[in-house]
């Protein structure tokens, strides 16, 4: 790999020292304003505990790949990471709203060590052989469905949600919304759940959060909006809600306002870690670019007339899990997302092909 610069220091170094600032920020940034926790040693899952090993692991990816680059010895960049996540979590134990723990490190350093066996042979998975090719397609592809079909299920209610054909629900009186304030309209028991099933308004907007499978496995959950859902509220708001559900889809009418709410194939991201802040407003921009993320591999590895095929796969597994699965429809944003990914990973194995052979060995 001739990374290395006359400067001496190298486009490795380079990258290394971005990717540790990255992590730095990431993981010493204070969260809250509580006190410092006393690091843990315990290795039980708490509530988002497994999203929380799968970022860890995530965040370390990257710096494995770094460091194992073409290297014999992914023990050396296992070692690195260790060493990192070990001071990390000490340092931890002195910032304010940080939960230091040994099972982070662990994720940590598996996180490293993966990084750098992917990357012991880069040009297996960057300029792969013809067998490579079609081998890496089918694992992409097959992939690429598998998280579409576990984000359905994920995703999904509980199984001891209720399940409604339509049944209406008397509302609070009208008040005076806010934009800035959420107004519930509806909070409903869930069996076997601790979480409600609520529905609540929130200037022109629809809000519905209820308890799924997600959560119940130590993964974080979304909550769903309809932007501008009472636009067309008529001076006197009717005092009655209707709701129904099919599978993963929840129906509600209220007045002449109707409304599907629920998860897509391209809300997986949300099981990791869904932004509060973000959610509402830029949710859709995010499900797009999960899906961009989730088959540019496809259009990458894909070559000649392989990528023909590939390409009707994807478009077949996309349209089709929803309706299999009971998840809302697949948004034009995230079938936009899903072609440009597509597209871009194509173009760049259709260009770039001379160029990494200069950086693979």
């Amino acid at each position: 790999m001739r990374i290395t610069g006359r400067s001496g220091i190298g486009l490795r170094g380079v990258v290394i020292a971005a990717l540790l600032l990255v992590i730095l920020v990431v993981t010493l940034t204070p969260s809250g304003k509580g006190s410092p926790a006393p690091f843990s040693f315990a290795l039980t899952l708490g509530r988002r505990g497994l999203a929380d090993v799968l970022l860890n692991f995530l965040l370390f990816l990257p710096l494995g790949l770094t460091i194992g680059w073409n290297s014999r010895s992914p023990l050396v960049a296992g070692l690195c990471g260790l060493l990192l996540a070990t001071a990390v979590e000490l340092v931890q134990t002195i910032v304010p709203g940080r939960d230091p723990s040994l099972s982070d490190i662990i994720s940590n350093t598996a996180g490293t060590l993966a990084g750098a066996l992917i990357a012991r042979r880069p040009r297996a998975w960057l300029i792969p052989s013809g067998n490579g090719s079609v081998a890496l397609t089918a694992s992409s592809i097959f992939a690429a469905a598998l998280l579409m079909i576990a984000t359905a299920f994920l995703l999904s209610p509980v199984p001891a949600s209720p399940i409604w054909a339509s049944k209406q629900f008397r509302l609070p009186a009208s008040s005076a919304n806010d934009p800035a304030d959420v107004r519930t309209l509806l909070a409903v028991e869930s069996p076997s759940a601790e979480e409600l099933i609520f529905i609540a308004r929130s200037g022109n907007d629809l809000l519905l959060r209820y308890p799924s499978r997600a959560g119940a496995f130590g993964l974080d959950q979304p909550e769903y909006w309809q932007l501008g859902a009472f636009k067309r509220s008529a001076s006197r708001e009717t005092d009655l809600l209707s709701l129904s559900r099919d599978r993963a889809r929840w129906h509600i009418v209220i007045g002449s306002n109707r409304a599907t709410l629920g998860p897509t194939v391209g809300t997986g991201w949300a099981v990791l870690a869904y932004p509060d802040a973000i959610g509402r407003r830029w949710g859709e921009v995010l499900n797009a670019a999960w899906m961009f993320v989730i088959c540019f591999p496809v259009g990458f590895w894909a070559r000649g007339r392989l990528r023909l095929g590939a390409a009707v796969l994807v478009v077949v597994i996309v349209a089709f899990v929803p309706e299999i699965s009971g998840v809302v429809d697949t948004s034009l944003l995230e079938w936009g997302g899903a072609v440009v990914g597509f597209l871009t990973g194509a173009s760049i194995a259709a260009s770039s092909g001379r160029w990494l052979s200069h950086w693979v060995k």
